[in-house]
């Protein structure tokens, strides 16, 4: 079994504290992470909103389930 280690390029807490403000001026009722990695987007949903991911790898794409495996340049 292959061990997963930290993704690359993650939202991290704190930039996505430094965007809620942001998010919450323009008020969307939907947020989708076409890149959402492990799913670090998702924390948005503790405050209110309703956010759905695409991934490209599976691995990274099963560690959230509101996030779904995907090539987000190719959405139906």
């Amino acid at each position: 079994m292959k061990t997963l280690t930290e993704h690359p390029a993650k939202f991290s807490q704190v930039i996505l504290e430094n965007i809620l403000p942001h998010v919450e001026e323009i008020n969307p009722k939907n947020i989708l992470d076409p890149f959402a990695g492990q799913g670090g987007v998702h924390w948005l949903r503790q405050v209110g909103f309703n956010t759905g991911g695409v991934e490209l790898e599976p691995e990274w794409a099963c560690q959230s389930p509101h996030t779904i495996v995907g090539d987000a340049l190719n959405l139906p």
